[in-house]
Formats: structure tokens, sequence, C-alpha cells
């Protein structure tokens, strides 16, 4: 049984020896950094990272399998395959899109994050052709949080909005 140290202290017990002990201990680093994250923490880092670089591999890491979509009082089943395709949905709009989360409340289970989202728009959206003009929209997203993963989502981005500000629309 090989043993590797991490900083802070944290000791890792191996039952299998491995090359290169940083081969294992950047995962579970990871690991361990979830689960000392508060539900703020978690949230931000899901979009500011795991959203925002594409990280669709990592996904389950931080939203349940069973995850559900708000829309209203009503909600459907999104799933990861759900919360998967709307990222690759974005990013073949925006394929730069980034979040910033800048203002975060929570209650109980609930994440309230207040967010700017910016990517170039080189995709159609909604029948409207690519503008190739980089795009800011703000934008509130409701999460659930149970157990360290997101287990509802819900939210609204003002799109119209932006688009009106930037002449892609006129009303």
């Amino acid at each position: 049984m090989e043993k590797y140290f991490a900083p802070g202290g944290f000791s890792f017990h191996f039952l299998c020896k491995v090359a290169r002990p940083s081969q294992i201990l950047f995962p579970l680093a990871e690991i361990v950094k979830r689960q000392f994250m508060n539900s703020k923490e978690i949230v931000k880092y899901f979009y500011e990272q795991i959203f925002s670089n594409n990280l669709l591999n990592e996904i389950e890491d931080y939203v349940d399998a069973q995850c559900k979509l708000r829309v209203g009082r009503e909600t459907f089943p999104l799933g990861l395959d759900g919360m998967k395709k709307h990222i690759e949905e974005i990013r073949t709009t925006y394929p730069d899109f980034r979040i910033n989360v800048y203002n975060q409340h929570s209650e109980n289970e609930y994440v309230i994050s207040e967010i700017i989202a910016e990517g170039t728009h080189n995709g159609e959206f909604l029948g409207l052709k690519p503008t190739g003009k980089k795009l800011d929209f703000t934008g509130i997203d409701i999460d659930k949080v149970k157990n360290g993963k997101i287990i509802e989502h819900s939210g609204a981005i003002n799109t119209f909005e932006t688009f009106i500000k930037e002449n892609i629309i006129t009303i």
C-alpha cells in the first residue's frame, strides 16, 4: 500500500502503486476540495469553470443525474444529458461563451447567482444570423443544491435586451 501526502496535511492511501503520485493527487485534490465547498462555491465553480470551459466530462461531479429544470411552477427532467445538450447548444451559437458570477445569495438549499455571460455571436440563434459581435448578457440563475450537486436549475438571461442594445433586432 502506497501513502501519499497532499498539501494541508491530507494523506491518501492507495492499494495500487502508480507511476507518478501527481497523476493521482491532482484529481483527488479536486475531489477533496469539492467536499469542503459550500453550495455557493459549488454553483460558482460550475458556471465559471465547468460551463465556461466546456468541461462536459466533469458535469456529473456538479450536477445530479436526476437534475430537474424548473420553469415557473413546473419542473421537467433535465439530467446530465440535458445539461450537456444545453451547453453544447450555447457553444454552437457562442463558441467562446463564458460566465462570471458576480453576486450570490443563498437560503437553505437554494443559491441565486447574478451573472454576466459573454460570447461572440458566431452561430444562428432563434433564426438570427451570426453577427460576429462580442455580446454581454446579464442574468439570474437559481439552483437547488443537495449533497454537493445541483439537483434543480432555473434562471433567466436578458437575451433580447442585449440584442436590442446591439441593434441585432429592433422593436
